[in-house]
């Protein structure tokens, strides 16, 4: 296989990199993030009301964590592990914006190209 000089792999026109523990890192922040999502808005709440908020919140991501954990994760650039080379950075130079990427859980991240699902 052809690699390019970022050190990702290149296969069949996606572009590539495993990255030892970015599953666990991605999966937990995307199911945080839809467990939050599928709260009460925390901004109407009662102060008194707020760690029955956060443990409801934590159960719910926890319950997602379960559920989704060994599927593969879509995902935003900016949930990937700090560090790693263009395209997968945080905020891709050039005024390129985010990207996506799907993370499986072997730990490879593949970027998905324009027109995939």
């Amino acid at each position: 296989m052809p690699r390019s000089r970022s050190g990702a792999v290149t296969t069949d026109g996606h572009i590539t990199i495993r990255c030892p523990g970015a599953y666990l890192r991605v999966l937990r922040k995307r199911c945080e993030e839809d467990a939050h999502a599928a709260a009460p808005d925390y901004l109407l709440l009662a102060d008194s009301e707020i760690p029955a908020w956060e443990r409801d919140n934590a159960e719910r991501a926890a319950a997602l964590l379960r559920e989704r954990t060994g599927k593969p994760v879509n995902a935003q650039s900016y949930m990937l592990p700090d560090g790693l080379p263009p395209p997968f950075d945080h905020w891709p130079r050039g005024g390129g914006g985010r990207r996506s990427f799907v993370v499986s859980p072997d730990d490879t991240i593949t970027l998905k190209l324009d027109g995939q699902t």
